[in-house]
């Protein structure tokens, strides 16, 4: 088990060096976290459309969807990579591993990838803000959608930052170790989902609880408002 685990261990540092030097994990991850802050977006748009009003609850929910799309975009990750290990160890070789205490042998990446978001769109119930002539509520709502934004940017930039190792973890406990599993120990299979689950969810939690709190300040200052825009109209028109 031991020798199982630090031989994970190399190949991850191995393969993370790679990743690193290829350098483009971080553009595969910002393009992996866009998709998923529009699909929050869109599942803000779509929960609004169907009676869930309160964006103390909207909003969360919102922040989930975005997160399951992302590990599904992760799945695919390594459902390609796993689709071709045979061609690699067949050509290249990037995840021959005879000797388990060792490193395997380098994999060419292709378009690795740099880690989820969400921000809500004012066009969700309308546009064509004025901004001018508000009071104190108004500006406690635009500081509230600001840091909506910018614990949404937060969050893209954490998962940005460690996209090398999150790409490194899950190729090896993907296709690396899922190829070789029998040869190290039946019972101590790792699966990957788990590593990026393990790296992600702490932000992720953040992130909703965050947007929680946004929702419960945006309605105080606007009790009868269901969206960021229509809280700003509210405040504004005072």
């Amino acid at each position: 088990m031991a020798d199982s685990n630090t031989a994970r261990e190399r190949a991850i540092q191995y393969l993370t060096a790679c990743i690193e030097r290829r350098g483009q994990s971080q553009i595969l991850m910002l393009m992996f976290t866009a998709m998923a802050t529009l699909t929050g977006v869109l599942a803000s748009i779509w929960l609004y459309a169907v009676g869930v009003d309160s964006m103390v609850i909207r909003y969360p929910l919102s922040v989930g969807i975005a997160y399951l799309l992302f590990l599904l975009e992760l799945s695919f990750f390594v459902s390609h990579h796993r689709a071709r290990r045979k061609n690699f160890v067949e050509g290249m070789a990037p995840w021959h591993c005879t000797d388990l205490s060792g490193i395997p042998q380098p994999i060419p990446i292709g378009n690795g990838g740099s880690p989820a978001t969400l921000t809500e769109k004012p066009s969700e119930a309308g546009s064509g803000f004025d901004f001018g002539g508000f009071d104190g509520d108004g500006i406690v709502v635009i500081l509230l959608i600001i840091a909506a934004i910018v614990s949404t940017i937060a969050a893209s930039l954490f998962a940005i930052y460690q996209a090398p190792v999150m790409l490194a973890e899950v190729l090896v406990d993907g296709v690396l170790f899922f190829g070789i599993a029998r040869r190290v120990n039946r019972s101590s299979d790792q699966y990957w989902l788990s590593g990026a689950v393990r790296r992600t969810l702490g932000p992720i939690l953040i992130l909703a609880v965050c947007y929680s709190a946004i929702g419960i300040g945006l309605q105080t200052m606007a009790p009868k408002a269901t969206t960021m825009a229509e809280a700003f109209r509210a405040t504004h028109q005072r």
